[in-house]
């Protein structure tokens, strides 16, 4: 009889030792699956953040705009626009272009 009960209790006991392994793998397979899901979750956010971003070609410059007294027009390149004067040396409230060797549309001071 004694030997009996120790062959049931071992028997008792290994089927608690399988159940307990399953549930350690349990307990241990979540938390690895639930960081793999997060992780994987995460991946695209992060590598969305991390784009190149490419070099934008250059612009042509905007070409500048002297409001003169035949009417606004561009300036041409290499000049500049300036307060423009009467010959006596009063503003006149429109601009000149100022280039290098002349002035276009009015007079400079």
């Amino acid at each position: 009889m004694l030997t009996q009960l120790r062959l049931t209790w071992r028997l008792a006991m290994k089927s608690d030792d399988v159940s307990l392994g399953i549930d350690r793998r349990r307990k241990t397979i979540v938390p690895v699956v639930t960081a793999v899901v997060l992780a994987l979750a995460l991946i695209p956010a992060s590598a969305a953040a991390k784009q190149k971003r490419h070099a934008k070609a250059a612009t042509a410059a905007q070409p500048q705009i002297a409001c003169t007294v035949v009417g606004c027009m561009p300036v041409p390149r290499g000049c500049h626009p300036e307060m423009g004067y009467t010959p006596g040396g009063t503003p006149t409230g429109f601009d000149v272009a100022v280039c290098p060797n002349y002035t276009l549309y009015g007079y400079q001071r």
